[in-house]
């Protein structure tokens, strides 16, 4: 019987060991339409040579300034515009290839082409073309089922797309036209490496705030853009994605206007500088209907943000003249709840100076109104690392765990 059993168990053992390993189920690729269109309409991580683009190449900067990675434009081709003609396929399944067996992020500059509409729903009526840049995170080629969401960075008059992924020209000053840049793509990466197992959005940003597209610029914030990056990165509806803005100047009106027409379609709202009241700007008077209209908006993005479906930051410079309108309309959003009434902290300040809007950095819940800067670069010097961390912290995938806000 001994014998038998012995046998038994090596006929067992020997069963297992020829039987097939159960493989793991394969992770869903990216689909190849995004390839097709990044082999088609995008420059892979170079940047268009843009106006903006090409000022910045004339301060002679030097690669060793560069951080590893960084996009910096790209040698002679134009700013990629019409549809590549050929055969794209071959071309696609070659870069898929290559993207996934060596996944890290990238940085993509593009065109578009979407539908130009009299309505959301009505039918189309032809079609026109956009611009943008885009950073793209390394879990879209290892996991796509990872990102949930993108970032739509929105410019005011100058810079365009190309400022936000270009690296600073150091030693300028801000009066030193087409030397600044925002770094994206270094910004997203460290801020991956302190997050380990987190899943940044896709981060896109517009070539202008889209006062001047087919639909208007609210159309192209909150469907086409997005649109597009959900059928065409992801394989699927657009309700499906998580959509934050940060805007500057005329960027931060156009988000507003947005956030009026179409409260529930941002998660994130970051606004630099707003174009407020001046110069045809948004006025929180003006532009929200009567009071009791306004106060109704109001009362629906507080009851938002309650429910964690919306936050706004707000950051503007104590030499900007727009800083008091910016103010008064943040106070409309504290009477209604969506902010604390918090004191406000003061500091740094002037040296010798006593604490006071006029000599010192100020801080509110959700407002920052930073010493010295006006409305210009040189905010975004002091803001922008502040906010672009902010939206992802907000807007991550952390795969099942809490975001650092909904911890608190």
């Amino acid at each position: 019987m001994l014998k038998s059993l012995t046998s038994c168990l090596a006929l067992a053992v020997l069963v297992s060991l020829c039987a097939p390993a159960t493989a793991a189920p394969p992770v869903p690729a990216a689909p190849i339409s995004l390839f097709e269109h990044i082999a088609s309409r995008c420059l892979t991580d170079q940047l268009a040579r843009t106006e903006y683009a090409q000022g910045w190449e004339g301060w002679f900067l030097e690669d060793r300034f560069l951080t590893e990675g960084a996009p910096r434009p790209a040698p002679r081709r134009p700013a990629p515009m019409e549809p590549v003609v050929g055969p794209v396929l071959p071309k696609a399944e070659r870069l898929r290839a290559e993207w996934t067996a060596d996944p890290k992020s990238h940085t993509i500059d593009c065109s578009f082409t979407f539908t130009k509409r009299d309505c959301p729903t009505c039918p189309g009526r032809g079609a026109t073309q956009a611009n943008y840049a885009a950073y793209l995170p390394r879990d879209l080629f290892l996991d796509p089922a990872k990102v949930t969401s993108v970032l739509l960075l929105v410019p005011g008059g100058n810079g365009g797309r190309t400022r936000y992924f270009l690296t600073p020209v150091p030693d300028k000053s801000i009066h030193a036209k087409k030397s600044g840049g925002l770094e994206v793509k270094k910004y997203v990466d460290t801020w991956v490496k302190a997050h380990p197992g987190a899943t940044p959005p896709i981060v896109v940003a517009l070539d202008s705030a889209g006062f001047l597209s087919a639909n208007g610029h609210v159309e192209y914030m909150t469907h086409d853009l997005p649109d597009h990056i959900a059928r065409v990165f992801l394989g699927r509806d657009v309700k499906t994605l998580t959509v934050g803005a940060d805007g500057i100047s005329s960027g931060s009106r156009a988000i507003m206007a947005a956030l009026r027409d179409k409260p529930g379609s941002l998660r994130t709202v970051g606004l630099h500088c707003m174009h407020c009241r001046r110069f045809n700007g948004i006025d929180p008077q003006k532009h929200f209907g009567k009071p009791a209209q306004r106060r109704k908006w109001l009362d629906g993005l507080t009851t938002l943000r309650h429910e964690g479906q919306l936050d706004i930051k707000w950051s503007v410079g104590n030499r900007d003249n727009q800083w008091p309108c910016n103010k008064e309309f943040y106070d409309l959003f504290v009477e209604a709840g969506f902010y604390r009434a918090d004191p406000p902290k003061y500091g740094p300040c002037d040296e010798g100076a006593q604490p006071s809007t006029g000599a010192c950095t100020v801080r509110w819940d959700g407002f920052d109104l930073y010493n010295g800067q006006g409305h210009h670069y040189g905010l975004m010097r002091d803001s922008w690392a502040p906010h672009i961390n902010w939206h992802l912290d907000r807007l991550a995938n952390f795969h099942g765990g809490r975001t650092p806000d909904q911890k608190k």
